[in-house]
């Protein structure tokens, strides 16, 4: 959160454009440590403020969209976050195992 202040001046002053990732709230996060009411109403005042000054967004759920949508009044896409179903490793087993002296378990 303290870097949105410092990346909308770094934009205004090189005129290029921010895109705000949603996956949460900075300032839900920081409820978890910090537990004074009035820090995390400024913070989230700060973080809307700031976010909002974004040209585009996108998040990870239709619920974060929709709340977004409702409650800051930023129209973010969705786009789902997903594993990969597969990950191929690049590295071959046998030679791993030799190589640092390891056994299989």
């Amino acid at each position: 959160m303290p870097n949105l202040f410092a990346i909308w001046l770094a934009s205004k002053l090189s005129r290029f454009k921010i895109i705000v990732d949603f996956h949460n709230y900075g300032f839900t996060i920081s409820n978890l440590t910090i537990k004074s009411r009035f820090v995390i109403s400024c913070l989230k005042w700060y973080e809307k403020k700031f976010a909002k000054k974004a040209n585009s967004f996108f998040c990870v759920s239709e619920q974060m969209r929709l709340d977004l949508k409702n409650n800051w009044e930023i129209n973010a896409v969705t786009l789902y976050d997903r594993p990969v179903k597969k990950i191929k490793p690049n590295v071959d087993r046998d030679l791993f195992l030799k190589k640092y002296n390891q056994r299989p378990v």
